[in-house]
């Protein structure tokens, strides 16, 4: 596999990934709130204790940036955003109006996909 063209591979790695991608999205459709929290909560610390390194790696990987501006770029991206949408509902029912017959659901297919329902309409 040496001959083989970068270019071609980057291609079929991506498309792998986005197949196991689409497998870990299926079997995490099932998960509670909580299981999803201790996902996030690991992926946090995670980035946490690696973001140094990872941007220092961009860095030298590209030739771009400066190590300090990716560092907190690392830590905007995981901790600052975690502690914004920590307290979110995600899951099921996540917003209403009461019978106003408008509301939101959430979940791993749709993200906030808006619900109406018509039966309620002469609530509005």
């Amino acid at each position: 596999m040496e001959n083989f063209d970068y270019d071609l591979r980057s291609i079929q790695e991506a498309r792998d990934l986005a197949r196991r991608g689409e497998a870990a999205a299926k079997k995490m459709a099932g998960y509670t709130s909580g299981q999803i929290d201790m996902i996030l909560q690991n992926m946090v610390r995670t980035a946490e204790a690696h973001g140094a390194c990872l941007a220092r790696m961009a860095v030298e990987e590209t030739g771009f940036g400066k190590v300090l501006d990716k560092t907190y770029k690392n830590h905007a991206a995981s901790t600052l955003l975690y502690n914004d949408i920590k307290d979110m509902k995600t899951i099921g029912i996540i917003s209403g109006k009461g019978n106003h017959g408008c509301g939101g659901a959430g979940g791993p297919d749709h993200g906030h996909c808006p619900i109406h329902q018509p039966h309620l309409d002469h609530h509005i």
